[in-house]
């Protein structure tokens, strides 16, 4: 148990600092910075469901949530005095209206809950960390001339495209790294995959980053 924690402190530590990086060398582009963040939170939850208990991961993402509380509310009055709050808080900078810092340590939280193994978390995890973020980053850059609109969010094809391709990359390695093994026709991989994109694409106001990973770990478990 010690061994594990350890572990779980060292990550946090070497989290903090990478953020810290990336926030410095994306200090004119917070949108790349937040979605690098994402990626990050994403890989190190899914690193750690094969290092520590799930519940473990529980305990994190409550911490993580009071934190971003405190960050939001520290940002605008401490943040000359403990410069780590400044570069924290750029995570949760939209220039929209969202609510998607609220929505992922509470979709963390329900994984873990709903979850019927290690590797459906981290599968699961990684959707929301990679293809969503991979989606936003590529539809910003190349896919204006396929932009349209959902409730008054943007969304693209190109991004959509992404995250779909993104999407079945994991669930393919979910699908032949799952223990026990999994027996399913690529038709079903692919529709598992359509559906976790509509989940993303309607997903608006941040309500993807509880959508998508909800709509993924009900469809792997029923594989």
């Amino acid at each position: 148990m010690i061994t594990r924690l350890a572990v779980l402190i060292v990550v946090i530590a070497i989290l903090s600092f990478v953020g810290q990086q990336l926030a410095d060398k994306h200090s004119k582009d917070n949108e790349s910075f937040r979605k690098l963040f994402h990626i990050m939170h994403g890989v190190t939850l899914a690193g750690l469901a094969f290092v520590v208990p799930l519940s473990w991961l529980i305990g994190l993402e409550v911490v993580f949530f009071i934190s971003m509380l405190a960050t939001r509310y520290l940002v605008g009055h401490y943040s000359r005095i403990i410069k780590w709050v400044g570069y924290f808080a750029r995570a949760y900078r939209v220039g929209r209206l969202s609510y998607g810092e609220f929505f992922f340590p509470i979709s963390v939280i329900l994984l873990v809950l709903l979850s019927e193994s290690k590797w459906e978390f981290a599968a699961s995890i990684l959707i929301l960390g990679l293809a969503d973020a991979a989606a936003a980053l590529v539809g910003k850059k190349y896919g204006k001339r396929t932009g349209y609109k959902i409730l008054g969010q943007k969304k693209s094809l190109m991004g959509s495209a992404v995250f779909y391709v993104v999407t079945l990359i994991v669930v393919v390695a979910f699908v032949q790294l799952a223990e026990p093994a999994i027996s399913v026709s690529l038709l079903t991989v692919l529709w598992v995959t359509f559906v976790i994109t509509v989940a993303e694409n309607i997903g608006v106001y941040g309500t993807d980053n509880l959508l998508i990973p909800l709509t993924a770990v009900y469809l792997l478990n029923a594989l």
